[in-house]
């Protein structure tokens, strides 16, 4: 029913205030990984939850929301939810996100498809490379979020970006990159992107 549906909904955003303002992220996350589901079910409602949580303080439930929006069939207005995920990578907590790399790297990797889609990458290069900055403990980490800059600066023939990021020693993976697939493609646009920028120069 509708009444239980916003119970349902009600509690989890409690859940979210709640193990957020205590800092708990762990069993934050835990929490969310186990309400996924619930959230797919109602995610007609996914504007109300957003609006009840706070981007910064509330990082890891946005993400969530997020996410769960991100793996619909479709998406009735692309613009509104580009812009979603831009402010909540410019808000979101560091110290949240790190505890759901997973789901934060494939978010970005969504953003990325879509403003490749829109035929406007340059738009989503800031955004991508604030992306990395707020996931990396520090420049020698390498995400699979650094393939998405990549790919971006290389459509908008605007290398420069990207320079910082790629052209650093990397000595440290963030947890997300752990599966060699993922790793491997990081290094490979890696790779690609030097030969493509010493074409270019």
């Amino acid at each position: 029913s509708v009444g239980s549906m916003a119970a349902t909904l009600d509690q989890f955003v409690s859940r979210v205030r709640s193990l957020s303002e205590s800092e708990k992220y762990a069993e934050l996350a835990e929490t969310i990984d186990k309400s996924t589901e619930m959230l797919a079910r109602n995610i007609g409602h996914a504007t109300n939850v957003l609006e009840s949580l706070d981007p910064e303080r509330h990082s890891l439930g946005h993400l969530a929301v997020l996410s769960v929006k991100a793996s619909m069939p479709s998406i009735p207005d692309v613009e509104s939810f580009m812009h979603q995920i831009v402010t909540f990578v410019k808000f979101c907590a560091p110290e949240q996100i790190r505890y759901a790399a997973e789901s934060y790297c494939s978010l970005c990797h969504f953003y990325t498809r879509l403003i490749i889609e829109s035929k406007k990458p340059m738009r989503g290069i800031e955004t991508i490379r604030l992306a990395i900055q707020k996931l990396r403990p520090s420049p020698s980490h390498l995400t699979s979020v650094h393939a998405d800059l990549a790919q971006l600066c290389l459509l908008s023939k605007c290398l420069k970006p990207a320079i910082p990021f790629l052209d650093c020693d990397i000595s440290e993976f963030v947890q997300e990159v752990a599966s060699l697939l993922a790793l491997l493609a990081v290094i490979d646009s890696q790779v690609w992107f030097c030969s493509r920028m010493d074409a270019l120069m």
